[in-house]
């Protein structure tokens, strides 16, 4: 598609006017609303401990094995993007779980953004 008469076809002016003709609605979000960040970095980077660690995996040749690492990395990434230390809040959960229902009270009570979890999970709160 050529985006100007003047725009030289193929040149980088050229492919960035398409990107952003062809990418308006989505565009459109960022520019209207404050709250969107125009970078997807910080999505990136919670991807980049997969990306990095998949050579090592070897769970991850079934199905079920894929569902358990992407259960323990959605785990893991929930627990840093609030601000815990992953080990002691995965060490805490499981004690917390062992032995007991798992009732939606338990759930809201362990979950990362709970205020109810102890301050020493957290990487910057004192105890």
């Amino acid at each position: 598609m050529d985006v100007a008469p003047h725009t030289p076809k193929k040149s980088h002016l050229d492919t960035a006017m398409t990107y952003a003709i062809n990418n308006e609605k989505y565009l459109r979000y960022y520019i209207e609303d404050g709250r969107v960040k125009i970078s997807n970095n910080s999505a990136e980077r919670c991807c980049k401990s997969f990306v990095i660690g998949r050579k090592n995996f070897l769970f991850s040749n079934s199905i079920n094995g894929a569902k358990a690492s992407g259960a323990a990395y959605s785990i893991i990434e929930s627990a840093k993007m609030n601000g815990l230390k992953p080990y002691e809040y995965i060490e805490y959960i499981l004690t917390r779980m062992t032995g007991n229902k798992l009732t939606t009270d338990l759930l809201e009570k362990i979950m990362p953004w709970s205020e109810e979890l102890p301050k020493n999970l957290y990487k910057n709160k004192k105890a």
